[in-house]
């Protein structure tokens, strides 16, 4: 019985797989990466010949879709116009974020909601059918579990969580495993299953969070030296390794990183020890973290009505502008690239109807 039921969810496994990878090299003709590049170039590409650039590489994902509607430059509306219709119909979530943005004129926005009552495109139908398929992988997956509750054999619950990795012929299954023997302390496992991943789609950054792990011996209060690498892991939101960064870095209480919270007067008292000298005067209106960056940053932007409809000017110890980002609705984490940007000292100010509201210092280290 779980001989036959394993091979049933290892076929579900390799169909999922199949479209999955069938559905990647479709989006965005599979160059993901050079089309993010793309919108997120500074200085930036003039409206209509990154137009050209996502209409070349439709259909678009959806997070190249949410990338180009929250561009820090904004594309010209008709050129907006032009990029939504052919990749409509849109997700719900996307035309959600279109219309929260307030981007598009009225005409513009009604030719787009147009559109959504067009024909079916492919990459909608790759969609559905990796829903579908993920529904019957999760079928089997409940079957196999009962096969293994019903079987003498595997008494322990670890035996039927290794069975359950080892069936899961995708590649995830043997990510999860090297995560879960490098937290059970078995760095030897890890390090001997990390050698036959290296072929497969792994995320990097969890071998070396595995890896300094394991030079840890479990504890992160005992090991020095890696709280740079931890911190660039805890900001890559993308990564699987990002919360497993932040638990270590909580750990060792390296919260510099984190940004100021922003709490009424009155509640002063629920702030860290740390802050309680400052008044609600003090605290900053903006914040950048980390400081000094490397490669990305965040700009904190506090969430008062009004705000939203703010710019924040970015210059460097020259004076000169480096870059403008619209708000465009956004509050809260505001994420940049400065990966092209001059080592030195910026200054970041946010203003909203032509008056400055706050400012603030940092560094860019290369």
């Amino acid at each position: 019985m779980v001989g036959s039921m394993t091979t049933a969810y290892q076929q579900a496994t390799a169909a999922l797989s199949g479209t999955l990878n069938t559905y990647n090299g479709t989006v965005d003709l599979g160059q993901k990466v050079d089309v993010l590049e793309a919108i997120r170039q500074y200085p930036a590409l003039p409206s209509h010949e990154l137009r050209d650039v996502l209409l070349a590489h439709a259909p678009l994902s959806d997070e190249v879709l949410k990338e180009t509607i929250y561009r820090a430059e904004p594309l010209d509306p008709w050129h907006l116009t032009q990029v939504m219709i052919a990749n409509s119909p849109l997700n719900g979530w996307v035309f959600q974020a279109l219309d929260e943005a307030d981007m598009l004129p009225v005409y513009f926005r009604h030719l787009v909601k147009q559109a959504q009552s067009g024909e079916v495109g492919v990459k909608h139908l790759l969609e559905l059918e990796i829903v579908q398929l993920q529904q019957d992988k999760n079928r089997l997956l409940t079957r196999l579990l009962d096969a293994w509750a019903s079987d003498t054999i595997h008494v322990a619950k670890a035996d039927s969580i290794w069975a359950l990795l080892n069936a899961d012929g995708a590649g995830h299954g043997a990510e999860a495993t090297y995560i879960q023997q490098v937290l059970h302390g078995k760095y030897a496992e890890a390090s001997s299953l990390a050698g036959n991943l290296t072929d497969s789609p792994f995320d990097p950054d969890l071998f070396e969070y595995g890896s300094l792990l394991s030079q840890a011996e479990g504890e992160w209060t005992g090991l020095s030296g890696s709280e740079e690498a931890l911190r660039r892991m805890a900001f890559d939101h993308s990564a699987g390794s990002s919360a497993l960064a932040w638990s270590a870095l909580i750990t060792m209480n390296e919260l510099d990183s984190v940004p100021m919270p922003q709490l009424p007067g009155m509640m002063k008292s629920l702030l860290p020890q740390r802050f309680q000298r400052a008044t609600a005067a003090d605290t900053p209106v903006i914040g950048v973290t980390p400081n000094p960056a490397l490669d990305r940053i965040a700009y904190t932007v506090p969430l008062h009505d009004g705000i939203e409809q703010g710019v924040l000017e970015v210059f460097d110890a020259q004076g000169r502008q480096v870059t403008t980002i619209g708000l465009n609705g956004r509050r809260g984490l505001i994420e940049s690239t400065v990966l092209s940007w001059d080592p030195g000292l910026y200054l970041v100010r946010l203003v909203v109807d032509g008056h400055v509201i706050g400012s603030t210092k940092f560094t860019v280290l290369r």
